[in-house]
């Protein structure tokens, strides 16, 4: 749950916006099955923790808008020259990023894997080659 405090600044004329988070694991009730009244608390501290956990899934949403704001107010400010290299470093810098976040398999299953792979590739070869043979006596028999 996120709360909005407005405190006024020293010279009145602006207020800035804070945005405190509040934890919904600190307001936790242990669950008795014993009184309707728990059960009730219980839901409603449940549904706030959801909430709570929307809430960090939009501020980190906020924070990542505001770093691509960053980015593009300083490509704006580069010469039309240098946004070919720009790109270039953004290019690889992302993919960097999306190379950290792939699921590598371990040794054994990559091993599985490429056995299989040289398997079915070697039964295909056999069955492609029998295909050839079987043809190219067809068309001997008829040509010859």
């Amino acid at each position: 749950m996120a709360k909005k405090d407005k405190k006024a600044s020293g010279d009145g004329t602006k207020s800035a916006t804070t945005v405190r988070v509040i934890k919904a694991s600190d307001e936790k009730v242990v669950k008795k099955p014993t009184s309707r009244s728990t059960k009730t608390k219980t839901k409603k501290i449940e549904e706030t923790e959801v909430a709570a956990k929307k809430t960090e899934k939009t501020s980190k949403k906020v924070v990542k808008a505001e770093k691509v704001e960053k980015t593009e107010k300083k490509l704006k400010k580069t010469p039309k020259i240098l946004m070919p290299f720009v790109a270039t470093g953004r290019y690889f810098r992302d993919s960097w990023k999306e190379l950290r976040q792939v699921r590598w398999t371990n040794r054994r299953a990559t091993w599985k894997m490429t056995f299989a792979v040289i398997i079915y590739t070697a039964a295909f070869f056999g069955f492609i080659m029998l295909l050839d043979m079987l043809f190219s006596t067809i068309f001997n028999r008829m040509l010859g």
